[in-house]
Protein backbone atom coordinates (compact mmCIF):
# COMPACT_ATOMS: atom_id res chain seq x y z
CA UNK A 1 0.00 0.00 0.00
CA UNK A 2 1.20 3.34 -0.89
CA UNK A 3 2.31 5.64 2.75
CA UNK A 4 1.67 9.22 2.49
CA UNK A 5 3.29 12.30 4.37
CA UNK A 6 2.26 14.02 5.99
CA UNK A 7 -0.25 11.31 7.04
CA UNK A 8 -3.94 11.88 7.91
CA UNK A 9 -5.54 14.37 5.34
CA UNK A 10 -4.23 18.20 6.27
CA UNK A 11 -1.43 20.40 4.84
CA UNK A 12 -0.60 23.34 6.77
CA UNK A 13 -2.98 26.16 6.44
CA UNK A 14 -1.89 29.13 3.98
CA UNK A 15 -3.00 32.64 3.82
CA UNK A 16 -5.04 35.03 1.25
CA UNK A 17 -2.43 36.99 -0.61
CA UNK A 18 0.89 34.98 0.37
CA UNK A 19 3.37 32.46 -1.23
CA UNK A 20 2.32 28.83 -0.06
CA UNK A 21 4.54 25.96 -0.54
CA UNK A 22 3.91 22.75 0.91
CA UNK A 23 5.30 18.89 -0.13
CA UNK A 24 3.21 15.43 -0.34
CA UNK A 25 5.47 12.21 -0.18
CA UNK A 26 4.49 9.10 -1.41
CA UNK A 27 6.00 6.15 -0.79
CA UNK A 28 6.22 2.32 -0.54
CA UNK A 29 4.76 2.44 -4.38
CA UNK A 30 6.50 3.38 -7.67
CA UNK A 31 5.10 6.33 -9.73
CA UNK A 32 5.49 7.76 -13.09
CA UNK A 33 3.90 10.76 -14.57
CA UNK A 34 1.02 9.12 -16.95
CA UNK A 35 -0.19 7.08 -13.20
CA UNK A 36 -0.53 9.49 -10.86
CA UNK A 37 -3.39 12.84 -11.33
CA UNK A 38 -3.34 15.28 -8.71
CA UNK A 39 -6.45 18.09 -8.84
CA UNK A 40 -7.03 21.10 -6.48
CA UNK A 41 -10.52 21.74 -6.33
CA UNK A 42 -11.81 24.37 -6.70
CA UNK A 43 -10.19 25.68 -9.57
CA UNK A 44 -8.35 29.32 -9.85
CA UNK A 45 -7.57 29.33 -6.35
CA UNK A 46 -4.00 30.30 -7.28
CA UNK A 47 -2.64 26.86 -6.00
CA UNK A 48 -0.89 23.96 -8.68
CA UNK A 49 1.18 21.20 -8.13
CA UNK A 50 4.39 20.56 -9.53
CA UNK A 51 6.58 17.52 -9.10
CA UNK A 52 9.74 17.63 -7.49
CA UNK A 53 12.26 17.72 -9.94
CA UNK A 54 15.65 16.12 -9.46
CA UNK A 55 19.27 16.81 -11.74
CA UNK A 56 20.90 13.71 -12.65
CA UNK A 57 24.42 13.42 -13.69
CA UNK A 58 24.55 10.05 -16.09
CA UNK A 59 27.47 8.94 -18.58
CA UNK A 60 29.23 12.56 -17.47
CA UNK A 61 25.79 14.32 -19.00
CA UNK A 62 23.24 16.32 -16.78
CA UNK A 63 19.64 15.92 -16.89
CA UNK A 64 16.31 16.36 -14.81
CA UNK A 65 13.92 14.43 -13.95
CA UNK A 66 10.46 14.80 -12.39
CA UNK A 67 9.72 12.36 -8.83
CA UNK A 68 5.92 12.12 -8.87
CA UNK A 69 6.89 10.25 -5.30
CA UNK A 70 7.15 14.40 -4.06
CA UNK A 71 4.22 16.40 -5.19
CA UNK A 72 4.57 20.43 -3.93
CA UNK A 73 1.40 22.26 -4.09
CA UNK A 74 2.27 25.95 -4.49
CA UNK A 75 1.10 29.21 -5.32
CA UNK A 76 -0.27 32.55 -4.26
CA UNK A 77 -4.04 31.87 -2.68
CA UNK A 78 -6.59 33.87 -4.05
CA UNK A 79 -9.34 32.94 -2.26
CA UNK A 80 -10.18 32.29 1.79
CA UNK A 81 -11.46 29.14 1.32
CA UNK A 82 -11.27 25.08 2.26
CA UNK A 83 -9.51 23.47 -1.34
CA UNK A 84 -9.12 19.82 -1.52
CA UNK A 85 -6.55 18.14 -3.12
CA UNK A 86 -7.09 14.74 -4.85
CA UNK A 87 -4.39 12.59 -5.51
CA UNK A 88 -5.64 9.40 -7.78
CA UNK A 89 -4.18 6.65 -10.22
CA UNK A 90 -2.39 3.39 -10.15
CA UNK A 91 0.97 2.42 -8.49
CA UNK A 92 3.00 0.26 -10.47
CA UNK A 93 4.77 -2.98 -8.28
CA UNK A 94 8.69 -4.11 -8.36
CA UNK A 95 8.09 -7.08 -5.57
CA UNK A 96 4.54 -6.87 -5.01
CA UNK A 97 1.60 -5.82 -7.60
CA UNK A 98 0.82 -2.20 -7.51
CA UNK A 99 -2.53 -1.00 -6.06
CA UNK A 100 -5.23 1.74 -6.84
CA UNK A 101 -4.66 5.47 -5.14
CA UNK A 102 -7.31 7.49 -4.17
CA UNK A 103 -6.23 10.03 -1.22
CA UNK A 104 -8.03 13.54 -0.60
CA UNK A 105 -6.11 16.25 1.42
CA UNK A 106 -7.43 19.67 2.71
Amino acid sequence: MPKFYPEGSELPEGYVGKNYSSEIEITNTILFKDNVGVTISPPGVGLKRMPKVNALKVGGREREEEDYHHIIIMGRTKLKLDMLIHINGCSMGATTPGGEIDKNIK
